[in-house]
């Protein structure tokens, strides 16, 4: 026995799956072809995913802009209820809270109550975006005075539409 014996036996014992017999070789892995193609497809997939799930984590940050309108948004309607006008409906009057500065997580960068309209600023990563709810007042009675605020109706706008952030009313 040579040495060139001894290295194919050698060699077949380390690789069993390589036989002479068609059928072993046929199962022996997967092609180059079928690779690709796995390939292909985990690349269409995370180019679909990816996008919508930064747009996800944008709309979670942006929850903290809504809800920080929110006791400005009771405040003025409280306003409305004790009968002031809606021009009088101004941050740290009547009922409204005072406006609000920059938040700890960042977010929020500043918020201003004036005549009923909430203007909330937001900073999301190297983006500025608006959070603005403006107040329509319920229809006054016929003796010219509103019975209550619940009635009234608020209007979303601000840069946030357009970035898909936040959903006009």
């Amino acid at each position: 026995m040579n040495i060139c014996h001894l290295v194919l036996k050698f060699v077949k014992l380390l690789n069993p799956m390589k036989t002479s017999s068609p059928s072993a070789r046929a199962q022996s892995g997967f092609t180059l072809l079928e690779m690709l193609v796995v390939i292909a497809v985990v690349g269409v997939l995370a180019a679909i995913a990816v996008p919508r799930f930064q747009n996800s984590l944008q709309r979670a940050s942006f929850v903290e802009v809504i809800n920080t309108a929110s006791p400005y948004r009771t405040g003025v309607e409280m306003c409305l209820q004790k009968g002031n006008a809606l021009a009088d409906c101004d941050a740290g009057q009547h009922g409204v809270p005072v406006a609000v500065g920059a938040s700890t997580s960042g977010v929020v960068t500043s918020g201003t109550v004036d005549g009923g309209t909430i203007t909330i600023n937001a900073a999301i990563g190297s983006d500025a975006y608006t959070y603005i709810l403006t107040p329509t007042p319920a229809a006054a009675t016929t003796s010219g005075v509103t019975p209550s605020a619940s009635g009234t109706t608020w209007a979303v706008s601000g840069t946030c539409i357009a970035a898909n952030l936040c959903d006009a009313n």
